[in-house]
């Protein structure tokens, strides 16, 4: 019988359907997040390069990623799986129709400590497109050094990130350097970005990108078939 009842039978289920559409060892992330005109000062905790002086071997790289999310149930979403197993849901679903929004997303994922200016500072993962206006973009070029300069270390330096606007096609974050830091980025405890993703086999990918899709559905159905008859 499809039925669940008592508040621990349907926290229990949640938790089973969760675990059963990501990665086993799947961690629940805290996430940067400003509103409109909101700033806050970032001190990275990762760098991009094994090779810069200031890398952490305890705190590991930040990460770039390709996604698929779903078009509509957005926060459905999943690393493209292609080049692995040469299958991947999200591909295919781009194939059939390239307008539908399948269209694989780069991102860039790094652990950062965060001081929005209301409390202690918090460990984060900021999530970046490469876009214009966007975070990721504007790091990897400071990373880049001018001739003859040494390259910079994102996890010495002090940053002010602000955000403008409110939706995704008006939003653009500017980030400035603030100075330089003697904070100890080993004495936090970071996500494992490499655990916050998931990494969902394909075999499993059209139910995960899905879940929440068969509800909505029934919902509309059970409203529909309850609506009164009209009178002639």
């Amino acid at each position: 019988m499809g039925l669940i009842e008592g508040l621990d039978a349907i926290t229990s289920r949640i938790a089973n359907d969760e675990a059963r559409y990501s990665n086993s060892d799947y961690v629940k992330a805290e996430w940067f997040k400003l509103a409109d005109k909101q700033a806050a000062t970032v001190q990275f905790l990762q760098e991009f390069d094994k090779n810069n002086e200031a890398y952490s071997e305890k705190n590991g790289l930040a990460v770039m990623a390709i996604e698929h999310n779903h078009p509509t149930l957005w926060r459905n979403k999943a690393l493209c799986t292609f080049d692995d197993e040469g299958r991947c849901y999200g591909c295919e679903q781009h194939q059939k129709n390239p307008k539908a929004g399948w269209k694989q997303k780069t991102k860039v994922y790094i652990n950062a400590l965060v001081d929005y200016g209301d409390g202690d500072p918090v460990v984060q993962v900021l999530s970046s497109g490469l876009g214009k206006g966007q975070v990721a973009p504007v790091l990897l070029e400071i990373l880049k050094p001018e001739e003859g300069e040494d390259p910079i270390s994102l996890t010495k330096t002090k940053f002010k990130v602000t955000r403008s606007g409110k939706g995704l096609s008006d939003t653009a974050y500017l980030v400035t350097q603030k100075g330089v830091t003697k904070n100890d980025t080993e004495v936090y405890e970071l996500f494992d970005l490499h655990k916050v993703l998931r990494q969902i086999p394909y075999g499993e990918q059209e139910a995960a990108y899905n879940r929440g899709a068969v509800e909505t559905e029934e919902r509309e159905l059970v409203s529909a078939s309850s609506a009164p008859e009209e009178e002639w």
